[in-house]
């Protein structure tokens, strides 16, 4: 749903820019999101009743043939996502976001070590990606093991995080 309404301010803030454009506007989307890619470009069909009105919404702003979409795994779009977040949160403590005062970097080698560096605890495991094995936890409820509470250290990265 989040994506829908990311897509509508998109395209709406296309529209916006280029007012004097009419049909010779053409927008090309880029987006994380398998599902709203593939059902506006229409190869899959929209089962969610919520998301119905949503994707006709977007499909609204602009005529069809004026939009094209483009899948982006979620690795390759780390930036944006930050850039976006950066600007949700600004939103929310009721500040306006500005790129230049960005603390998002770039996804290169050197911002990964920085960024693992800034964070005690937080490098890549070796080989990357998560940990493979049964959760130390105990599994969680969803594996029948306890659920327990998240340590003050864990509570702390992840408030920073967020």
């Amino acid at each position: 749903m989040a994506e829908y309404r990311g897509l509508i301010a998109g395209l709406s803030a296309a529209k916006a820019l280029f007012p004097d454009a009419g049909d010779a506007l053409r927008v090309h989307v880029r987006m994380d999101s398998k599902l709203v890619v593939e059902q506006m470009s229409g190869r899959w069909k929209i089962k969610h009743p919520d998301m119905k009105p949503l994707a006709a919404r977007a499909a609204a702003i602009l005529p069809p043939s004026s939009v094209t979409y483009e899948w982006i795994p979620r690795a390759q779009n780390k930036h944006a996502d930050r850039l976006a977040n950066e600007a949700m949160d600004a939103g929310r403590d009721g500040r306006t976001w500005e790129a230049s005062a960005s603390t998002a970097a770039l996804d290169t080698p050197s911002a990964r070590t920085a960024s693992a560096a800034a964070r005690p605890g937080a490098a890549r495991r070796p080989g990357g990606g998560r940990r493979q094995g049964p959760c130390r936890t105990g599994g969680g409820p969803w594996r029948g093991g306890p659920r327990r509470a998240l340590p003050d250290a864990g509570r702390a990265g992840a408030g920073a995080a967020y």
